[in-house]
């Protein structure tokens, strides 16, 4: 088991009913890695990696891909109605069409979306269509990890880590997901930040936060509140964090998976890193059925 430490607690009625440990990585401006808990511990990229994703889509698309085009592209969206009519445009502007999208439709225990356009990932799914399209690659296959786009991407992520990368899976959307270490993972995005080929992209995600995850979602909301930082959550218990001004990238990996404190830890920790200085609107309030406060959730300082 790896070595984590607590991130953050559970509250009802004051007390504590549960805890969260998982392990926090910082790349500094120099390459030197920080880190409390394992940092050499492995796991899957997930969705934090869109950006790098999309830079393959955008660099064949070129200007074609920019503005709330790029960003959606990027997104893990709620399926709020802005993000769905940016959604719609991406999809209409490649003359695309709904069914050729592979991420399918979302389901959980406690909802459904009834159309892949609603899928959360579905922005990225279009672009890279798109650029198969301008590409001449077939569209049929794009999600496997053989195909053009799929190989551009993980030669990408092998150049910004410095190392090749050997183990992949399936993500939850059917494309490549690739697992490596947290501290590789933070060496990935602090390379990002300073490379001028992802300016735009970079730009892109400051311009439009709410595009890219949403309302309560905490990327948005630390990129909105901030004149300095990107970020951008995935599956799993992952946050990625990057700070623009002081060039150091931080990765969180809840050991557990669990999303429902990504908010209150995040947060949490930018402000004690000095990176954030405003109060975040997250709800970090637990309900009853009856809509009852009965807790919340709380972070754990490390410093």
């Amino acid at each position: 088991m790896a070595e984590t430490v607590k991130l953050a607690q559970v509250m009802r009625a004051k007390l504590v009913e549960s805890e969260h440990y998982g392990i926090v990585v910082i790349c500094k401006a120099d390459g030197s890695i920080q880190s409390w808990g394992d940092a050499s511990f492995s796991c899957f990229t997930r969705s934090i990696i869109k950006s790098i994703q999309v830079k393959i889509s955008k660099d064949i698309l070129g200007a074609e891909l920019r503005d709330e085009l790029l960003a959606i592209a990027m997104a893990s969206h709620n399926a709020e109605s802005e993000q769905l009519v940016q959604v719609k445009n991406l999809m209409q502007k490649f003359k695309l069409k709904k069914q050729d999208l592979y991420c399918g439709t979302y389901r959980s225990p406690s909802f459904s979306l009834d159309s892949p356009i609603k899928h959360n990932c579905s922005g990225k799914h279009f672009a890279m269509l798109a650029a198969c399209i301008k590409q001449g690659w077939s569209r049929e296959d794009y999600y496997q990890l053989e195909h053009p786009l799929q190989q551009a991407i993980k030669t990408e992520l092998e150049r910004l880590l410095g190392q090749s990368i050997t183990e992949v899976g399936i993500d939850g959307c059917g494309l490549p997901s690739f697992r490596i270490p947290l501290s590789g993972m933070a060496k990935i995005f602090q390379a990002m930040i300073v490379d001028p080929s992802y300016q735009e992209i970079i730009s892109s995600m400051r311009a439009h936060p709410y595009l890219i995850g949403g309302k309560q979602q905490v990327d948005s909301l630390l990129m909105a509140n901030s004149k300095q930082l990107i970020a951008k959550t995935g599956a799993e218990g992952l946050v990625m964090v990057a700070n623009l001004e002081s060039k150091e990238a931080l990765i969180i990996k809840i050991i557990d998976g669990s999303k429902r404190v990504k908010g209150v830890i995040s947060s949490s920790l930018c402000k004690e890193l000095g990176w954030l200085q405003t109060e975040l609107a997250l709800d970090t309030s637990i309900y009853n059925s009856r809509k009852e406060i009965v807790g919340h959730y709380a972070s754990c300082a490390l410093f």
